[in-house]
């Protein structure tokens, strides 16, 4: 169902966010993908909050947003939303990495 070019433009897009989000650049979103990063961007924002994290962008979020807009989305933009999607969540999600303990940071914490 994948077509190769939405393979090539999703992996683009989801290196560009995993760019900024970790280090905060400006992303650099390829023109043929502007309105699907225009999609994630705003349904991410909107983005809902369960009792264990953010909850992923749900295909009635998506479909509602392409309405709106009279964007007349097809399976291969749900799919690079989907993989942004992940990409989000996966960085949102992750635990800090434990930072070995020290004499020093036992005493700051314990006295």
């Amino acid at each position: 169902m994948r077509h190769d070019p939405f393979r090539r433009l999703s992996r683009i897009m989801c290196e560009a966010l995993e760019l900024h989000l970790k280090e905060g650049a400006r992303p650099r979103v390829p023109d043929a993908g502007a309105i699907l990063w225009r999609c994630f961007a705003d349904l991410c924002d909107g983005r809902r909050f369960g009792p264990s994290g953010p909850d992923p962008i749900s295909l009635a979020e998506i479909l509602a947003w392409a309405e709106l807009h009279k964007m007349p989305f097809g399976p291969r933009h749900v799919l690079v939303i989907r993989d942004l999607d992940r990409v989000w969540l996966k960085d949102a999600t992750a635990k800090p990495e434990a930072q070995p303990i020290t004499p020093q940071g036992f005493d700051a914490v314990f006295g």
